[in-house]
């Protein structure tokens, strides 16, 4: 017993002196923190206990509503009432009076319709609150199911009663109705003192020791306490609710009897043997490693341990786990804490929480959200006479706490239940974690000494189901062919259909192999073939698509390098990549950066020998070149090197085979479909999703329709600026839609929300039978205004594993944005930390296998190996590749994307490695160290943000340094804002501390002197970029780019001002006009021109209609 305890023992054995303590009752500290819910949410019956008796045999219902009423008067808190005056409670006691206790026959009923009937009854009752200031605290009521069969219903409200207070008085009750069935007066000892004499005592502990407490429990909760992360089903409510449901369960003694002889053998209880598998539990489900669990004690002595009141205290057990440490070191620490909790008990919880004054938050209990209980065996003396009373487990239709598990130590074996709130989880997810931790004990039995990660988790049902059922996608493909050999059986079968459209040229599908082939001959005799990687610098045109089937007829690997990047970075992928030749273009050759590769333009060696459409080859010789290139190449041999971001700095390539593309082709037939249609192929070549428009496509029938750069640009790259004057927008994407009654669109989510804003392209997407999304999450915003426009379908895939790996088609009706499903040959794997397979519904890293699994980064055989790892569950089988992912399977199998697990994101559809703009912004002769982040400024409106600390006696200008990042990184990299701090914040082990990092505010961001627009036009400029880019202040001197604006951002601010104002702007005016002055000049100056020109038409309209007038006149 505490010090405090037998202070308290002392005090109370004084009947004298605990009387004159009382005068007015008032509420203990628990019952207070009680009265303060009840104030916060009237009407709730979170705060009730329900408790139900069987009662089999002859019932004397007077003697048992004469025991109940006796109890009622024997222990004050039952009758007490709490009014509220001023806003503060005031206690009074009722009255001596008997008990109503009404009775429900059910006798009568059908038999089977007894138990539902009675689960009603007992459900509704104890989800009936109590008025405190007019009802008694304790409600009883019996239902009779048969002559000699009832059931008493005890509900109480918890400012009257705890768990072991129904113990008492059920105990107290067998007692009463034995006497009174014998004809015997009532023989319980006398209560020398109530439940607020010991209240009052509670107020006057010893300072002393409280403080001594109080100043443990600081330390042990010191630090920011981290609220548990159970993945739930459904979206944590922004006000906690207190619904309640549970699952009941045993544990039988073939499992309870190894464990209590462990416990005894490392000399601890089954108590604590549970709560530290529990705790491990959580560990493994939520991936954190600080885990705070609550656990009720009695918070009572010897001289309370007879009396009914809310005397129950609550600990809290805060564990350290980590995936290295063993059961046993694990049970070691929990025996440590629970052992210093027990002695520092004396605390009120309700007084730790005033004295460590926590931040509020209404969606969650505070301190901990998880609850451990656990009932020693206690001797239950109820039977009587021709009467025997049967607790049965009762429904907690309520709850204070996301979960609880309730455990109750039993002759043979322990029951228990997970009791859980149903508007975080599912039912089935708790019946998993039942599975879970049944397992768990399992694998402790067997071996305590292992480590907590290798502790087995999953149900054998669950194992088969996540590694083999669920990755059951073995398919057919052509494992023998190369991708250029399925486009030649293709020419072999519609040779004369179109394969290609640029602008108002095509070529057929025999063309463009005949050209192909003969370029292919060109680039062998340069010493092009197996594994040799060709660098393509080009635009996007016909010759561009000539020289990517050209390469792989070679036998070689095309190498994109993108116009718009700048030339540090082009020169770093032409060194790394070490290609002997170099596809480019006449107008490209002065921006080419140096380099040792034979250049050849194919505007010289190709234009001029591509007849016009629909000309003969003439020459025999001519039609021997032209012939398809007999094997050179194997599936095994790369069909590419893409290069993404890298977090070192410098871009990566990634080398893709041949089987990889022609497995993923395998995959598309069955997602797609094989049936031609027409594609517009937006995608730039440096990002593999172009693959599957130009080469899937022309595998299977389908005419590409290839978009410019200008017109694709605002989804692929930065459009440069020295071609934004050239840019006139003759084949726009709804033109392009209408004119070649395109079927199937693929584009980032961004892209597509853009599209929709601008009322013609909205119109022309509704022709489109299928819209292939990916690249990054898809709103379900965007699902509810693209649905029913054509079937949607989501797709996810790193580089690393071949463009799309899963797909999910998606309805109205999804409340998640799945990724869907592994294609064809490809795994799907999601591991914790350890490489273990998690459990369904938890999150962990995404995993994939298959025949997608690229060969790795070129020159980088280190990251390689970090990223490419061998297969953990198949010795047959290659490797995984890791792709830092977070996500979690659903019920159904399919898969739910949920974030990053590293600094690389995916913004507007561009895979973007913070550490690479973070090294580039280093590089700064300004900069001592920075870091970047990305803001959402609002919803689906994500930006960069880069925090720069100055070096000595240094400083920056946001300008220059986004002047500086252009020359490094491409436009989409660098951060629309950029922030001077005096210090990175830190973590307490030293480490960056992102969610520390202030938020940006989006002001004024000139250089210049502020001019606020000052004409009806600049006005109206001015409004809808302070629209789209949330500033409050923008002159019309301010660049659009500089204030934070993107590519994607600008094409929208011109379909709105297009819309707003009912005029054909063309989309280059905005690229080569940036700022609202010089704009608004050119827009009243074509405003003017388009009034000229109407005024034009109307009147050789009007004299054209004269003219025929006269005509009929005459006639």
């Amino acid at each position: 017993m505490s010090n405090v305890a037998n202070t308290a023992a002392r005090l109370l054995g004084n009947t004298r002196l605990a009387k004159k303590l009382v005068g007015q009752p008032v509420l203990s500290p628990a019952q207070k923190r009680l009265w303060m819910l009840e104030q916060l949410y009237p009407g709730q019956a979170f705060n009730n206990l329900s408790s139900v008796l069987k009662l089999e045999g002859l019932l004397h219902l007077a003697c048992l509503i004469q025991s109940l009423s006796d109890i009622v008067q024997r222990h004050e808190v039952l009758g007490t009432k709490v009014y509220t005056n001023k806003g503060r409670p005031v206690i009074s006691i009722a009255p001596a009076l008997a008990l109503n206790v009404p009775i429900e026959d059910l006798s009568k009923l059908p038999h089977h319709e007894h138990g539902v009937r009675a689960n009603e009854i007992m459900a509704t009752e104890s989800c009936q609150p109590f008025d405190l200031s007019r009802d008694l605290l304790l409600r009883a009521r019996i239902l009779r199911v048969a002559p000699e069969e009832h059931l008493l219903l005890l509900t109480t409200h918890k400012l009257a009663a705890d768990i072991r207070s129904f113990q008492i008085l059920h105990q107290e009750l067998a007692t009463l109705y034995r006497a009174y069935t014998q004809h015997r007066p009532g023989s319980l000892p006398d209560v020398p003192f109530g439940y607020y004499d010991s209240a009052v005592l509670m107020l006057g502990e010893e300072d002393e020791i409280l403080g001594n407490q109080l100043a443990y429990w600081k330390r042990k909760l010191k630090g920011k306490l981290p609220a548990i992360d159970l993945p739930t089903d459904n979206s944590r409510p922004t006000i906690q609710t207190y619904a309640g449901a549970q699952h009941r369960f045993a544990l039988h003694s073939d499992l309870c009897g190894p464990l209590k002889a462990l416990a005894q053998r490392l000399h601890t209880t089954l108590r604590v043997v549970l709560l530290a598998a529990f705790q491990i539990l959580l560990h493994r489900w939520s991936g954190q490693e600080d885990i705070l669990v609550g656990s009720p004690v009695s918070g009572r002595n010897e001289k309370t341990d007879r009396l009914i009141g809310p005397f129950e205290n609550t600990l809290v057990f805060r564990t350290q786990l980590s995936g290295d440490q063993s059961f046993k070191a694990i049970l070691d620490q929990v025996c440590q804490v629970v052992s210093e909790a027990e002695g520092n008990q004396d605390l009120r919880f309700e007084n730790l929480l005033e004295a460590l004054h926590l931040d509020q938050d209404i969606s969650r209990s505070p301190i901990f959200q998880v609850m451990f209980h656990f009932e020693s065996a206690l001797p239950f003396p109820l039977e009587h006479p021709g009467l025997s009373m049967v607790p049965l487990p009762t429904n907690n239709n309520t709850m204070l706490y996301d979960l609880t598990l309730a455990l109750r130590e039993q002759k043979y074996g322990v029951i228990g239940s997970f009791v859980y709130n149903p508007n975080l989880f599912e039912g089935a997810t708790i019946l998993r974690m039942l599975g879970n931790f049944q397992t768990l004990l399992e694998g402790i039995i067997a071996d305590p000494n292992e480590a907590i990660s290798r502790l087995p988790l999953l149900t054998k049902a669950e194992t088969y189901q996540l590694l083999v059922e669920w990755n059951d996608t073995q398919a057919h493909y052509a494992t023998s062919r190369c991708v250029h050999h399925l486009f030649e059986e293709q020419v072999h079968r519609t040779p004369e259909a179109v394969a290609a459209v640029y602008e108002d040229k095509h070529l057929t599908y025999q063309q463009l192999n005949l050209k192909a082939n003969k370029l292919a001959r060109e680039l062998q005799e340069c010493g092009v073939g197996p594994d040799v990687r060709v660098g393509v610098f080009m635009n996007r045109s016909l010759e561009m698509i000539v020289g990517l089937y050209a390469i792989h007829k070679a036998g070689g690997a095309y190498v994109p390098l993108a116009p718009s990047n700048p030339p540090e970075r082009l020169a770093f992928m032409l060194e790394d990549a070490q290609v002997p030749v170099l596809l480019t273009q006449p107008t490209l050759l002065a921006m080419l950066p140096p380099t040792t590769a034979k250049v050849i333009s194919l505007d010289q060696n190709l234009t001029a020998q591509i007849p016009p459409n629909g000309s003969e080859v003439e020459a025999t010789t001519e039609a021997s070149l032209q012939s398809d290139l007999k094997a050179v190449v194997t599936p095994e041999n790369l069909a590419y090197v893409i290069y993404t971001s890298g977090s070192t700095g410098k871009p990566k390539g990634v080398m893709v085979r041949h089987c990889n593309v022609v497995n993923f082709f395998a995959g598309m037939d069955r997602v797609i479909g094989r049936e031609p249609g027409v594609w517009l192929a937006l995608t730039s070549i440096s990002f593999d999703i172009s693959v599957l428009e130009l080469f899937w496509t022309l595998s299977c029938g389908f005419k590409a329709v290839i978009q410019g750069d200008d017109a694709a640009g605002a989804h692929t790259k930065a459009i440069p600026p020295n071609r934004a004057a050239a840019i006139e927008h003759k084949y726009t994407i709804p033109e392009q839609i209408l004119r070649y009654g395109v079927t199937h669109l693929q584009c980032t989510p961004s892209l597509a929300g853009i599209m929709l804003e601008e009322p013609k392209t909205a119109a022309a997407l509704r022709n489109v039978k299928k819209f292939l999304f990916g690249g990054e999450p898809l709103p379900p915003t965007l699902v509810e205004k693209i649905a029913g426009f054509g079937e949607l379908l989501n797709m996810y895939g790193p580089t690393e594993t071949t463009i799309w790996s899963t797909t999910h088609s998606v309805t109205r009706e999804d409340d998640l944005m799945s990724i869907g499903r592994p294609i064809a040959n490809t795994e799907i794997y999601i591991l914790d930390a350890h490489l273990q397979p998690v459990p369904v519904g938890v999150a962990g890293e995404l995993f994939i296998g298959g025949a997608g699994v690229a060969r790795g980064y070129l020159n980088r055989p280190e990251l390689t190996a970090e990223r490419f790892i061998q297969h953990p569950f198949k010795t047959t089988s290659n490797r995984l590749y890791r792709t830092g992912d977070l996500a979690r399977y659903r019920h159904d199998g399919k898969i739910e994307y949920l974030e990053r697990l590293d600094h690389q994101v995916k913004l507007r559809g561009f895979r973007i490695e913070l550490g690479e703009i973070e090294a580039a912004l280093g590089q700064h002769p300004s900069i001592k160290e920075s870091v970047v982040s990305v803001w959402e400024a609002r919803p689906n409106d994500k930006r960069l943000v880069g925090y720069c600390v100055a070096k000595p006696s240094q400083e920056f200008q946001a300008m220059e340094l986004r002047r500086f990042l252009k020359t490094k990184l491409p436009e989409y990299m660098v951060p629309s804002i950029l922030l001077q701090l005096d210090a990175l914040p830190l973590t307490p082990n030293g480490k960056i501390d992102r969610k520390a990092l202030p938020t940006p505010e989006l002001r004024h961001a000139s250089e210049s002197l502020h001019v606020p627009p000052q004409t009806h036009m600049e006005k109206c400029i001015a409004a809808i970029w302070q629209e789209l880019l949330h500033i409050e202040q923008i002159g019309t001197g301010d660049d659009f780019f500089d204030l934070g604006g993107n590519s994607l951002m600008l094409v929208e601010a011109h379909a709105r001002v297009c819309e707003q104002l009912n005029l054909q702007i063309p989309l280059s005016k905005f690229f080569q006009v940036s700022n609202i002055a010089a704009l608004a000049k050119y827009i009243v100056e074509l405003s003017r021109s388009s009034n000229s020109l109407s005024k034009m038409k109307q009147r050789a309209l009007r004299q054209r209609q004269a003219l025929a007038l006269r005509k009929h006149i005459k006639q």
